[in-house]
């Protein structure tokens, strides 16, 4: 039997069933000082009794890196048209966005249809050049992540302006859930930007040391997001991180509309790289991820079954990868029978989007792709970013961009600021079901 439980390396940091209370606050609120320090505690636990939480366990030997400041471009943003006004402000003089179009008409704002949105926004750890500042001492030279085709990347991977990219790609959707992943500037950016767009929201770092590290910057992570005047947070369920700059969350939100079904959320970021023994070592860690899915399942009580939406970054094509000859250098990439995503699937999940085949898997000619991506005359473009639920009907996705638009080189670039795509769906919430699960 595969070891669900010890795919991901450390414990679960919040108890399974840990509800949001008296006892849960005062232990998220130990963990804020001891990370940040008591000097910055009024600004970072204005969005923890916002409902905004910062969840990190520290670990005997190694903690996690986090922003100790508030971005001070920020520090006094409360309102969205004030966000916006800085969005602006700080892509002044950028390209537009890449156009982005929906399958179908864009939703009117039904009570029963949730919008969710999935995006990698490429940590600063893992783009940032050779001459950027560090806020510690790298134990390894910055390369740009090695996106070597960019052009200009002094300038397109700069995170002083790509990261009001950022945050403009994701507020143009409207979404009213969010899954991030290699988040490396939550606390100081993300968290009080979306407090300020009306949501709240939840972060998990990775077990440090996290990839960006050895370049001198912090611990990445994943992060949820859901608008506050439609949800509030009922349970955090789990709270996972693993080796390799991996991390999960699952929580349960409860609609303000009365009557309405609960909702667990989760969103992952699976282990990268390619070959069989990488494959195998993600389906292990979507198997632990679906063990803490169907623990909220069952915690949430019959009366009403919950939707599952699932988000994340799965690192995984959806079928399997047949060994090719490289481009440069000789040699052949690593195939891999697909394991992970079909797992997904067999739990009673589908997907948002459809599924690529495995003759439009790597290479340009590929139609369903959420990463387009070149290094070292290598091009990556696939599918490997998913929505996948249960309980709801899709209505309508964001389609990518074109070919055309997007140009030869792929992403990021100037027009955006990812190597990965952000997906989004409109997503129906059926009639009460009975609950299924593992």
């Amino acid at each position: 039997t595969e070891p669900l439980e010890s795919a991901f390396h450390a414990e679960p940091r919040v108890r399974h069933g840990t509800s949001m209370g008296r006892a849960f606050e005062q232990e998220a609120q130990l963990q804020v000082q001891a990370l940040c320090g008591h000097g910055t505690l009024g600004a970072l636990l204005g969005g923890l009794l916002g409902g905004t939480l910062l969840l990190c366990w520290l670990r005997p030997a190694v903690r996690a890196r986090l922003p100790r400041y508030v971005d001070a471009e920020l520090r006094h943003v409360t309102t969205r048209a004030q966000l916006d006004a800085c969005i602006t402000r700080g892509r002044a003089g950028c390209q537009p966005l890449l156009p982005r179009g929906w399958t179908g008409d864009r939703r009117t704002g039904g009570v029963g249809i949730v919008r969710v949105l999935q995006f990698n926004t490429l940590a600063r750890g893992l783009s940032a050049g050779p001459l950027a500042p560090t806020p510690f001492r790298p134990t390894l030279k910055s390369d740009f992540g090695g996106f070597d085709e960019v052009e200009a990347p002094e300038a397109v991977l700069d995170w002083g302006t790509r990261r009001w990219s950022v945050l403009a790609e994701i507020l143009r959707q409207e979404p009213d859930l969010i899954s991030l992943q290699e988040v490396d500037h939550f606390a100081d950016f993300f968290q009080p930007a979306l407090v300020a767009a009306g949501y709240d929201s939840l972060f998990q770092p990775v077990s440090a040391p996290g990839p960006g590290e050895r370049y001198g910057y912090y611990t990445d992570g994943v992060a949820l997001a859901w608008r506050r005047d439609r949800f509030a947070i009922a349970r955090v369920n789990a709270a996972r991180s693993a080796a390799a700059g991996r991390a999960s969350l699952v929580l349960t939100l409860a609609p303000h509309l009365k009557g309405s079904r609960p909702i667990v959320l989760a969103g992952v970021h699976l282990a990268a790289k390619a070959g069989q023994v990488k494959e195998d070592l993600r389906a292990a860690q979507l198997g632990a991820l679906l063990v803490d899915i169907e623990r909220a399942r069952a915690a949430a009580g019959r009366a009403k079954s919950p939707v599952v939406i699932v988000a994340g970054d799965f690192n995984s094509d959806p079928h399997d990868v047949v060994a090719k000859e490289k481009s440069a250098g000789g040699g052949l990439t690593e195939g891999h029978v697909a394991k992970t995503v079909p797992k997904l699937l067999a739990y009673g999940l589908r997907s948002a989007y459809a599924l690529a085949e495995a003759k439009a898997g790597f290479g340009a000619g590929s139609t369903a792709w959420t990463t387009w991506k070149r290094r070292q005359l290598k091009t990556s473009k696939h599918q490997i970013d998913y929505i996948c639920c249960s309980g709801a009907r899709v209505l309508e996705t964001l389609m990518p961009p074109t070919d055309a638009d997007v140009g030869g080189k792929g992403l990021p670039s100037a027009r955006y600021p990812s190597d990965h795509l952000a997906i989004a769906a409109d997503l129906e919430v059926e009639a009460d079901e009975a609950p299924g699960g593992l």
